[in-house]
């Protein structure tokens, strides 16, 4: 992330709708945003997390992020996270980006499982990690948050469900 992608940022991180099922405050102010773009690159360049835009090739305009981040202390585990701008969800972006990111975690990362933790009521969220693999875990639950669930997918489903490339 770079400075010149405070713009798009702040219009992706203060819509209402990406943000509905996302506990985190509004970024919109100039120092927001770029305090989120040091916080980003830091942890990429430390290894915390891995951080992509997701673009739109038809217009080359950033839409969207993903992202692998919260790894395991044992760098076996990690949770992917995504946010797309709501004028380009329902048209299979989103199930693209995280195909690719799954590819990276398993194939190139060598994770053994890829965790998505998603409110209730993000029936477009669930409906994509289940269709591209992951299964519920009721036995996870994320301290203080009875509201989101945990789906993972394993190394082992995965190779079942993708071609690896």
């Amino acid at each position: 992330m770079v400075t010149d992608d405070q713009h798009w940022l702040a219009e992706l991180r203060s819509n209402p709708s990406v943000n509905r099922y996302i506990n985190r405050p509004d970024s919109t102010t100039a120092d927001q945003i770029n305090g989120f773009i040091q916080t980003i690159n830091q942890n990429i360049n430390e290894g915390k997390s891995y951080y992509w835009k997701i673009v739109f090739t038809a217009q080359q305009a950033p839409i969207g992020t993903i992202c692998l981040w919260r790894f395991s202390e044992n760098r076996t585990s990690a949770e992917v996270g995504y946010e797309l701008h709501p004028s380009f969800q329902r048209m299979g972006l989103a199930a693209e980006a995280l195909s690719f990111v799954l590819q990276f975690a398993f194939n190139s990362l060598h994770l053994k499982c890829v965790e998505a933790v998603i409110h209730h009521q993000n029936e477009a969220s669930k409906k994509l990690v289940i269709k591209s693999g992951f299964q519920r875990n009721p036995d996870r639950v994320i301290d203080d948050e009875p509201d989101l669930l945990v789906y993972e997918l394993n190394d082992l489903s995965f190779k079942k469900c993708y071609i690896s490339i």
